[in-house]
């Protein structure tokens, strides 16, 4: 089966990005919540999504309880977080990388399952989980937004809504095009709201 996706730059604008916007770096209007300086949100019951600076933090993981860090952007370069296993042994945090880049062409749907398995279990063992990668706002919500749908059945729209009511986030096109198919594979085309005119279509 084939997918083709139509439109979705305009369907970000609409359930992403602050609906007043026109570009990607436009001040969000959605209301920060549960956050220190916004470096941090909490999406869901012990579900955390952050930046770089709470993820390097060690005093403020440890005063929000984080029992697991998901860090999506882990690399050397300015682009990319420098934490792995090591940085945090001494608190017994558990650790999962992810070498994502933010771009379009990435194939970040492959640790789709993966993560949902690990915020999944963890939370079901009364952990608190960061899912961070430099700025909180597309590789790292692109993966809290799949954990919603694999795990706590939401469908795209709503995972995206979801989130967006607590932090300010702008997944890219590509990665949008990813949760997209991924919603077509858990819940089909009629399921996507404004059915008519919308993005995702099956061929």
């Amino acid at each position: 089966m084939t997918y083709k996706i139509v439109n979705l730059q305009n369907w970000a604008k609409q359930y992403v990005l602050d609906p007043n916007s026109q570009n990607r770096g436009s001040k969000c209007a959605v209301p920060t919540a549960g956050g220190n300086e916004n470096n941090y949100n909490e999406i869901y019951p012990g579900l955390f999504l952050g930046d770089r600076k709470i993820a390097m933090d060690k005093n403020s993981l440890k005063d929000l309880g984080i029992t697991h860090v998901i860090n999506c952007a882990q690399g050397q370069r300015s682009i990319f977080v420098n934490t792995d296993a090591k940085y945090y042994k001494d608190m017994g945090i558990k650790f999962y990388g992810i070498k994502a880049s933010d771009t379009e062409s990435f194939d970040i749907s492959k640790f789709f399952r993966p993560t949902a398995n690990i915020i999944h279990q963890a939370l079901e063992k009364g952990g608190k989980v960061l899912v961070h990668c430099v700025s909180g706002v597309s590789r790292s919500s692109t993966i809290v937004i799949a954990f919603l749908m694999l795990k706590r059945r939401m469908t795209f729209r709503e995972a995206i809504k979801s989130v967006r009511e607590k932090r300010c986030i702008c997944p890219n096109d590509g990665f949008m095009t990813q949760l997209c198919v991924l919603h077509h594979e858990l819940f089909g085309v009629q399921e996507l709201p404004n059915r008519r005119s919308h993005k995702c279509i099956i061929l």
